[in-house]
């Protein structure tokens, strides 16, 4: 009986003992790739989100930005918050003095005629548009003369294989100071042989015949965004025409004894 004992335990020994089946080890290996697998899968999701974080930081900034600039005036650059502030030069009474003193006249003429909400309140869209087209041709006519300039010359450069634009900064001559911003005056060839006597920074003396050349847009109720062309009024933009005729080089008067006067420019 002990024997018989013996035996059977020494087979349940051997029993539990001898190898796994195959199909229970395949299932251990499996599980160990699915959970590697989970990990590695985790470990990429992890990833995208800290990327995904990271973008969604710099397009709140993009946002925040954009309405910084939305919030300035149109047309006006962006200024930095301790940016001092310059007040320009005065311009001159003389609306042929330069673009920018042309642009302040017709400004005041057009909030002259159309600014007073009572004298255009039966006006209806169409009287409206009809009016300030009559205007612009009105002042084309009105504002146009023989200029000689004393010009700061900038740069020339082409905005097309045939075409050409030199950009200016008009002196006042009397006290050197620059009468508003840069302008692109388009030029010819000819011109463009005229320049090259001269460098940028050069103070120059330009002739030729300068024009207004206001346009009515019937689609322009506001400056916009750009305010290109420069906004004068609903429906009418800002542009003028310079024929250029000569292109000299600035030449400062003698000072007398005891007399300094001022080199435009300078």
């Amino acid at each position: 009986m002990v024997r018989a004992f013996q035996i059977g335990l020494a087979v349940i020994l051997l029993l539990a003992a001898a190898p796994q089946p195959a199909s229970a080890q395949e299932s251990d290996s499996q599980l160990r790739r699915q959970n590697e697998q989970l990990r590695e899968e985790n470990q990429r999701l992890l990833r995208e989100l800290s990327d995904m974080k990271k973008r969604l930081t710099a397009l709140e900034e993009e946002v925040a930005q954009i309405k910084r600039l939305l919030a300035q005036t149109p047309g006006e650059p962006a200024k930095a918050p301790d940016a001092p502030v310059i007040e320009p030069a005065p311009l001159p009474d003389d609306p042929m003095a330069a673009p920018d003193a042309l642009f302040a006249t017709l400004a005041e003429a057009y909030d002259s005629q159309f600014g007073d909400p009572q004298a255009t309140a039966g006006q209806n869209v169409q009287q409206r548009r009809r009016a300030v087209e009559r205007w612009c041709q009105d002042m084309n006519r009105l504002h146009r003369a023989d200029v000689m300039w004393i010009v700061r010359y900038e740069r020339l450069r082409e905005t097309s294989p045939s075409d050409l634009v030199f950009e200016i900064v008009v002196l006042d001559p009397a006290t050197g100071e620059a009468i508003g911003g840069k302008h692109a005056i388009p030029i010819r060839s000819r011109e463009a042989r005229l320049l090259k006597r001269f460098s940028e920074d050069d103070l120059l003396v330009l002739h030729g015949t300068f024009s207004a050349a206001v346009r009515c847009n019937e689609d322009r109720e506001e400056p916009g965004m750009f305010n290109h062309p420069r906004f004068i009024g609903r429906y009418a933009e800002f542009g003028f025409d310079l024929v250029i005729r000569s292109i000299d080089a600035y030449e400062p008067p003698a000072k007398g004894a005891g007399e300094a006067k001022t080199e435009p420019g300078k």
